[in-house]
């Protein structure tokens, strides 16, 4: 083999190594950024969960106090 063989074969398995790292460094900067936006997601569902259920028991308690409205006055003070 010759030397200029050698030097190509080196230079080329350090291009490729070169290569490698920057789509390798590129991949974890996609894979971080694609974490934090699938975070942001979870997190606008779960907001959206959580107001959906307030919102159900705010209907609900309004409902209830509307339709019970004197009942629960009477009940404290015959407990009392």
């Amino acid at each position: 083999m010759s030397l200029a063989f050698l030097f190509s074969t080196l230079l080329l398995t350090f291009e490729l190594f070169h290569l490698w790292q920057s789509v390798g460094f590129t991949l974890v900067i996609l894979l971080i950024f694609l974490d934090v936006d699938l975070r942001a997601g979870e997190m606008i569902l779960e907001a959206r969960a959580r107001q959906r259920h307030y919102a159900a028991r705010r209907s609900s308690l309004y409902q209830v106090g509307k339709r019970d409205n004197n009942k629960g006055v009477f009940l404290v003070l015959g407990c009392w």
